[in-house]
């Protein structure tokens, strides 16, 4: 059970398992103040660099962009040693949920360089899936394709950009949500029975498949991500 609170800590039955951020950013503001937010290096700069690049910005939710995002996912889960989501999901999501579902990528020339896909749902859009060419980190493509989701959401009378969760290990993902202004909340994993299974040797296992998969040849992982997604998303 996830929660937002401690209101399972004084549950015998209930032990926690594993503790997130959960950042969240207030669309209410104008875009200026919103803009002004931001970090001013590490986000503004680099907005600004990114749209003096050659760079061509697609959104929408056709075949050809489903195909270039689901590369740059794949060249991001390589990097972290992780199997990629099949093709099949991302395809089966943008054709089930239709105009909910947004995809924007960054090309330069006809090469994808980062791309997100975020989804719709009442008051709030959530960012979803990310990825990028580490090649081309130094344009600024994805916090380019960011602030263009965050005029696209005031544009639409959207009041929440839901970041989603992050390890709480993961220092340097929390640093670039913070960098936007967003606002975090711990999110914590409970379990029960509470004998079942530990935090410590979860962690095993995940440096242990990260060591596995970082051996294994890139198609290899591809073709993983397509066996064992249905059983462990």
């Amino acid at each position: 059970m996830r929660t937002s609170g401690t209101v399972l800590g004084s549950e015998e039955s209930f032990r926690e398992c594993s503790v997130y951020q959960w950042h969240r950013l207030d669309l209410r503001p104008n875009l200026d103040e919103l803009y002004g937010s931001f970090h001013r290096d590490c986000i503004r700069r680099r907005i600004r660099h990114a749209e003096r690049q050659s760079l061509r910005y697609e959104e929408g939710r056709s075949e050809s962009l489903v195909r270039s995002f689901y590369a740059l996912i794949v060249q991001t889960r390589s990097r972290q040693y992780l199997p990629p989501q099949p093709f099949e999901w991302f395809h089966n999501l943008v054709a089930h949920m239709g105009e909910n579902v947004c995809l924007r990528v960054a090309f330069t020339q006809d090469r994808p360089v980062a791309g997100i896909l975020t989804m719709n749902y009442g008051k709030t859009v959530y960012y979803k899936y990310g990825g990028s060419d580490a090649e081309f980190h130094h344009l600024g493509a994805t916090p380019m394709l960011f602030w263009r989701t965050i005029q696209a959401a005031k544009a639409s009378g959207r009041e929440l950009l839901d970041f989603g969760r992050s390890d709480s290990e993961n220092r340097g993902l929390i640093r670039f949500k913070e960098r936007w202004g967003a606002q975090s909340v711990r999110l914590t994993l409970w379990r029960s029975p509470i004998h079942e299974g530990s935090p410590a040797l979860e962690r095993l296992k995940t440096r242990l498949a990260k060591a596995v998969c970082a051996s294994v040849p890139f198609k290899m992982l591809v073709f993983a991500g397509r066996l064992m997604y249905r059983h462990v998303a």
